[in-house]
């Protein structure tokens, strides 16, 4: 798991961390990436941008991950007016 001050080790699977992330804010990207939609800068066909970071897509998940970043998005702009 990586965060902005430093990487941490889990002992847990993918599948158990999205579980557990469910309700929050946060999108299974890929087999190997769940991302928070909240920092995603960038989003892309088949790829997502987190600062210079770029997060493959996989097709299993690109209408999911397309849905809640359109979703989110919107919800953060009009919770700002």
């Amino acid at each position: 798991m990586h965060s902005h001050e430093k990487k941490y080790m889990l002992l847990l699977s993918l599948k158990s961390v999205e579980e557990k992330l469910k309700c929050k804010n946060f999108t299974r990207t890929h087999k190997s990436y769940i991302v928070s939609i909240s920092k995603i800068d960038t989003l892309e066909s088949h790829v997502l941008g987190i600062g210079s970071n770029k997060i493959p897509i996989s097709r299993n998940y690109s209408k999911e991950v397309k849905e809640k970043v359109v979703q989110g998005k919107l919800w953060r702009n009009d919770s700002k007016s």
